[in-house]
């Protein structure tokens, strides 16, 4: 069985502060919907926010690139891409996104009839606690 492995590269506090209120609550509903193991790689520069926002999950923590803005976001990604297996699922997010909770079931769903990769589009978070969406 294919293991999952979600990236989420996450620096700076504005950023930051958004993956913590608003998108590792998302995530986490996600994670439980899905019902099976995942492993989170993220690229940071606050490790101790980034592993009490995912409580319990298999979090690794990396250092991020010392590059302008997008391209540390990609070497980021790509880090983690190298670190796959063959036939590991790899999900790619930004730090600024909240995913539906049933996201990774339906990823799960489409990879189990034969697609090899999911591409979805995301809007990018309001971070106004009036207009948040809860988790899941």
């Amino acid at each position: 069985m294919s293991s999952w492995l979600v990236s989420v590269p996450v620096w700076g506090a504005s950023y930051v502060g958004t993956f913590v209120r608003a998108a590792a609550p998302a995530l986490l509903a996600a994670v439980r919907a899905l019902g099976e193991p995942v492993k989170f790689i993220i690229n940071t520069d606050a490790p101790a926010e980034i592993l009490a926002a995912l409580p319990g999950q298999d979090v690794e923590v990396r250092p991020v690139p010392r590059k302008p803005t997008y391209v540390a976001l990609q070497e980021g990604h790509a880090d983690a891409v190298r670190s796959a297996a063959p036939g590991d699922r790899g999900v790619l997010l930004n730090a600024d996104l909240v995913v539906s909770g049933n996201l990774l079931k339906r990823c799960a769903e489409h990879f189990a009839v034969g697609r090899s990769a999911v591409v979805l589009l995301g809007i990018r978070t309001v971070d106004d606690p009036a207009a948040r969406p809860p988790p899941g």
